[in-house]
């Protein structure tokens, strides 16, 4: 200490002499006083937890027959105000041990709240996440990245769609995963989903599964789509209110779909919710009993020993149910020789090694060494058709609700998809072939996507050091980094789609989308990681549409908050007041 006050002092007697130096000494002081204070602070402390535990020592060992006065109150005080210093000392310092993260790698930032970060807008019911994330994407207006804290965790956010490109997939190997908290040592069937696998695994199941949602498969289960699809037409059209939370039709047709198409059952929801695949798919999609939030606190905080105690995030019941159902499908089907065109059916014919990837598959996935042949566990397997109702779920549920949503809301877009599909199908039924005709329907979708992305965020995680050095942005990124895109801003940025937030299919018109900057538009993320089942999700839509519009008229309902607002309490895509529509038959 006493050769840094010299130094100090040495500066202030020539400070006159050279005025440069005022900002160095006004650093080198204030760090000598803090110093200091340190110092005293820590000096004091210490001197009292020796010179009480002295006492307290000598107090016990005579049984608490020694002179009280040797063992005061005020060294009692002074003893629980240490031992709180000193907690509270090491609390902070581990709450805000990534303070300067930013600061140090010289990314832009918006200094945190050392408890939440940069959520405090969020946390106070101002504005919805997604939003919040769009007003520093705004904010930061001219820089290529930003940094953002997520409570306690440095998150680097791109704005420029050329660092997207490079880092997504001309990196690709240096951003290879998801940094997803959940994996498969934390369970055997919800760990082993596609978008959770890292490394070789990811590489060797994503091989797997490309040929499972090739063009020729989606398009063998168009059947089974319009088939749940006509029994939510059905259900429309006896249903005697015609203003309906439209959402909570969708949900239905969704878990239909996916038991038609990814577990090979036949289910109607809007008759019967009673079936047991009905209760264990909804309790795997909304399910937070007491007991599955206390294991999923129990996996963030100590995730090793849960591990090792053989503790499964998802519940026994639920990971029984649906081993025995992938077993039982395959048994039968092999006795039967049947031969139904669903997930159940392409995951086993592709463990066997039956499907190729053909050279339009998987565009992406091409770039990609190392096709396997790796036979799976049942685990594995089932893995990817629970997937469904993880990534699938949702991301398809806000697709049709909000297709369905602006369409009510825009009569004009509504009356034109009605003409295009009247003029099409008028000739024969509706096919896979007539679902690719149909291309004002695939504008209305495409805008849907833009306005409404099905990721409305996309992540990556830096899997080993990488060093950027891009038209003067030089950046290390570290292993473990997080590093995110917001789909959602970038889809509302005006230099991207002039008046974003108005509903306009034409801007994905063929002359148009040629015009659209390359990584602007990413409902489905970009790259290899890319969702592998996009082409399958458009095409439920589409069906789904398709049969909404030829037998109902959309309007807005009386209920439904116009403009278009998503809600300031929901984590997701949700919109404030809900899917108020009014369904009239044709």
């Amino acid at each position: 200490r006493k050769s840094r006050f010299e130094e100090v002092m040495q500066r202030i007697t020539s400070a006159d002499q050279n005025r440069e130096n005022s900002h160095f000494i006004s650093e080198r002081a204030h760090e000598f006083l803090v110093s200091c204070s340190r110092d005293t602070l820590l000096f004091t402390v210490c001197w009292n937890i020796v010179k009480t535990r002295r006492k307290l020592c000598n107090f016990l060992k005579s049984g608490g027959s020694q002179n009280c006065g040797t063992m005061n109150v005020e060294d009692l005080y002074w003893f629980a105000f240490t031992v709180v210093t000193i907690v509270s000392f090491f609390t902070f310092k581990l709450l805000t041990r990534h303070r300067r993260f930013f600061t140090a790698r010289g990314v832009p930032h918006e200094k945190p709240h050392f408890l939440y970060g940069n959520l405090n807008a969020v946390l106070s019911g101002k504005v919805s996440p997604l939003e919040h994330v769009q007003e520093f994407y705004r904010k930061y207006d001219g820089e290529r990245i930003f940094g953002f804290y997520n409570y306690l965790s440095p998150v680097f956010y791109i704005r420029d769609p050329e660092l997207i490109r490079r880092l997504w997939v001309l990196q690709f190997d240096h951003f290879a995963n998801h940094g997803y908290f959940l994996d498969e040592s934390k369970d055997r069937i919800l760990g082993n989903q596609l978008h959770l696998l890292k490394g070789d695994k990811w590489h060797q199941m994503r091989a797997t599964l490309s040929p499972v949602f090739a063009s020729r498969n989606v398009a063998l289960m168009a059947s089974l789509i319009q088939a749940n699809s006509l029994d939510m037409v059905e259900y429309l059209k006896s249903s005697v209110d015609p203003e309906l939370e439209f959402k909570g039709v969708t949900l239905k047709h969704v878990f239909n779909v996916i038991a038609g198409c990814a577990f090979g059952l036949k289910l109607n929801t809007f008759r019967d919710e009673s079936d047991r695949f009905c209760q264990i798919g909804s309790s795997l999609v909304y399910g937070n009993s007491p007991v599955q939030t206390l294991k999923t606190m129990c996996f963030y905080l100590f995730p090793k020993l849960m591990t090792r105690m053989g503790v499964q995030l998802m519940d026994a019941e639920q990971s029984t149910y649906f081993l025995n159902l992938l077993k039982n499908k395959i048994s039968e089907r092999e006795k039967t020789n049947a031969n139904r065109p669903d997930v159940i059916q392409l995951l086993n014919r592709a463990n066997k090694g039956e499907l190729k990837l053909e050279k339009d598959d998987d565009p992406g996935y091409l770039q990609m060494k190392d096709f396997s042949k790796r036979k799976w566990s049942d685990e594995e397997l089932v893995a990817q058709c629970v997937s469904f109702f993880g990534t699938g779920f949702e991301g398809l549920v806000n697709l049709l609700s909000f297709a369905t949503l602006e369409l009510a809301a825009n009569q004009v877009v509504q009356n034109k998809l009605l003409a295009e599909i009247e003029q099409t199908l008028q000739k024969g039924s509706l096919t896979y072939e007539s679902i690719s005709q149909l291309t004002y329907l695939d504008m209305v979708v495409s805008e849907t996507l833009r306005k409404w992305p099905a990721f409305p965020s996309s992540d990556r995680e830096c899997s080993k050091d990488y060093q950027l050095n891009e038209d003067g942005l030089q950046l290390n990124f570290r292993k473990g980094d997080s590093v995110w895109v917001s789909v959602w801003a970038l889809h509302r940025d005006e230099r991207n789609f002039p008046e974003p937030d108005r509903f306009n299919p034409e801007r994905f018109s063929e002359a148009n989308k040629q015009t659209i900057r390359p990584f602007t538009y990413m409902p489905f993320g970009v790259g290899p990681r890319s969702c592998i089942g996009n082409r399958f999700a458009q095409l439920v839509a589409k069906i789904t549409l398709v049969d909404l519009i030829r037998n109902f008229k959309l309007s807005p309902g009386s209920k439904l908050v116009q403009p278009i607002q998503l809600s300031k309490v929901s984590n997701g895509m949700e919109p404030e007041g809900g899917f108020w529509l009014q369904i009239q038959q044709r």
